[in-house]
């Protein structure tokens, strides 16, 4: 499967908020729980696509979303 870039906020509100962003740029995006590997703040994050994430980093800070990071995490 391809590599997936999960991104982890501080907060479930900045999580959702994300969600709605990359939606609405036609982004392909699932809100997970976090994976075990990661640690976060908050107990979700967003999953996209690997080779959207450029596109992804553009759009958060565009919307001033602040993010604990953003991880390469290879999908089961």
């Amino acid at each position: 499967m391809a590599p997936c870039c999960v991104i982890l906020f501080h907060s479930t509100h900045h999580a959702l908020k994300s969600e709605k962003v990359f939606k609405n740029a036609g982004l392909g995006v699932d809100v997970i729980p976090v994976p075990r590997e990661f640690s976060a703040n908050c107990g979700i994050s967003a999953c996209l696509d690997w080779k959207d994430r450029d596109r992804a980093e553009v759009l958060l800070l565009e919307e001033k979303i602040p993010v604990e990071g953003i991880r390469r995490w290879e999908r089961d």
